[in-house]
């Protein structure tokens, strides 16, 4: 899903950034990818860091 989707309600030029982000905490891209639409996956460009349990 584009981002631009998910952010429509927020200012375009933070949207802008959003796109251009290139960082290994956040999510590369104009994209966001989770999964498969065909078969179960759990695979997406998320950041490793997201959804690990916390002690």
């Amino acid at each position: 899903m584009k981002k631009s989707v998910i952010l429509f309600d927020q200012p375009k030029d933070l949207v802008m950034q959003e796109n251009e982000v290139v960082s290994v905490e956040g999510v590369n891209g104009d994209e966001i990818k989770v999964g498969s639409m065909e078969e179960v996956k759990t695979i997406g460009n998320w950041p490793k860091t997201y959804g690990t349990k916390k002690d």
